[in-house]
């Protein structure tokens, strides 16, 4: 368990613990690759064993970090990205979905503005902007707007879908049907050029009906 550091001390201890005769800082790893004496010992990378097999996915240097920001943040674990525009994408992505509905200031970062006002409504993700400087029953109404509108799209998509279901379940009828009919043919030819008797003309309306 990590110790209950302060967190200045997180901010130089954390993150990296270094073994006897290791150094004390932590070193800049620049390698993309990574050496493994046999196969075997690679393979088990892939069943997601600990280890390392390219920077790219992950890094000890970034480990690191990552473990460093965990423990200031109180988090469980962390994810570095390449740029701040990453790791917006990725905590909005992470918890919304089409339909969705975002009320946000409208005096954000315009790279985060952007993000929100072009890329997350080409996935079906809605956005109302408000100034900040707006009073709480203007902010209040614009969330009360999102709500209204987000239950009014799920209601739709209720809609929708129920609509799609009743049309799937006539196809599989119309579908069911029409086997039915072209099993019944061949019977009725048949038995058309046999002597006829109530059991066979009852056999072949029964197939017929159905």
């Amino acid at each position: 368990m990590e110790p209950n550091y302060k967190i200045e001390t997180k901010c130089v201890q954390v993150g990296y613990s270094p073994k006897n005769g290791e150094p004390r800082v932590l070193p800049i790893y620049q390698s993309t690759t990574y050496k493994y004496d046999t196969g075997a010992a690679m393979a088990k990378l892939f069943d997601l064993e600990p280890g390392y097999m390219y920077t790219r996915l992950a890094n000890p240097t970034n480990d690191a970090v990552a473990a460093k920001i965990a423990s200031l943040e109180g988090g469980v674990a962390a994810v570095l990205t390449a740029s701040g525009q990453a790791a917006n994408f990725f905590a909005l992505i992470n918890i919304l979905g089409a339909g969705d509905h975002i009320v946000s200031s409208a005096t954000i970062y315009g790279g985060t503005f952007n993000l929100l006002n072009v890329t997350m409504r080409k996935i079906g993700v809605d956005v109302t902007f408000v100034d900040p400087r707006a009073d709480e029953a203007a902010r209040r109404a614009a969330v009360e707007q999102a709500r209204r509108a987000l239950t009014g799209a799920q209601q739709a998509d209720g809609v929708a879908r129920r609509a799609l279901e009743s049309a799937q379940a006539q196809a599989a009828g119309l579908e069911q049907a029409a086997r039915a009919g072209e099993n019944a043919a061949p019977l009725a030819g048949r038995l058309a050029q046999e002597p006829a008797c109530p059991a066979s003309v009852a056999r072949v309306s029964e197939v017929l009906e159905v």
